[in-house]
């Protein structure tokens, strides 16, 4: 054993392996395949983050953009889009204060409506936030 591991008891040294396993088996994979993005965020615990579409997103009136599967250490989750974002749909994420490790949001952008059907580019969107 190290010098750093013989100081630890087997139960803390276990714990962290669960612990260790648990956050690398629950992140969301950001290579995607076509259709796709993906992203790693770090974020303190209790911050808010807005993550924006990236700027070749146009929404029209009949596009937007859904939460699918929803994080489940959050405690603000929402798509806003409003006067304040410029009507374009922005995805805003804050931990539960007592919250640290690795919590996951899957979204899905629905563009290429004409006006009078559905959009017709579908895009999902993994976000894997890291709090500390």
């Amino acid at each position: 054993m190290t010098p750093l591991l013989g100081k630890m008891s087997r139960g803390t040294i276990a714990t962290l392996a669960v612990l260790f396993v648990f956050a690398t088996a629950c992140r969301v994979p950001t290579i995607c395949a076509d259709n796709c993005i993906g992203d790693d965020i770090v974020v303190a615990a209790g911050e808010t983050y807005t993550w924006v579409p990236p700027s070749d997103y146009v929404f029209g009136d009949e596009d937007g953009m859904t939460i699918t599967v929803d994080a489940i250490n959050a405690e603000i989750s929402e798509i806003v889009r409003n006067e304040e974002t410029v009507w374009q749909p922005v995805y805003r994420y804050q931990s539960k204060a007592d919250f640290k490790g690795v919590d996951a949001v899957t979204l899905e952008i629905r563009t290429g409506s004409d006006g009078a059907s559905e959009p017709t580019n579908i895009t999902t969107v993994n976000l894997s936030f890291v709090v500390d």
